[in-house]
């Protein structure tokens, strides 16, 4: 789900334009922009035809656990998520 998280967006090479909330940025290759949850649905995002833009998105824990509860993943196949058991293959 989008909103609820936030975004990160690393311009790599060329440039893009990042509006949302009223405000406009351009991105050049080497800067970063972070784009907080509530600017995250109206949020638009042009990049030239030489850009390569790299996003991290880190949601908001209780609303990814909506969105996959809604969805029929259980609560603890959700927790199974976050905290996978610890392997014990090869280990004296």
């Amino acid at each position: 789900p989008n909103y609820g998280s936030y975004r990160i967006l690393h311009c790599i090479s060329g440039c893009a334009t990042i509006e949302g909330g009223g405000r406009r940025r351009s991105l050049a290759a080497g800067e970063t922009a972070f784009v907080p949850a509530g600017l995250e649905s109206g949020l638009v995002v042009r990049a030239g035809a030489d850009c390569e833009l790299l996003e991290d998105t880190v949601p908001e824990m209780g609303t990814l656990r909506s969105f996959l509860e809604q969805s029929g993943v259980t609560r603890g196949e959700f927790e199974a998520l976050w905290e996978p058991p610890e392997g014990t293959a090869g280990v004296e």
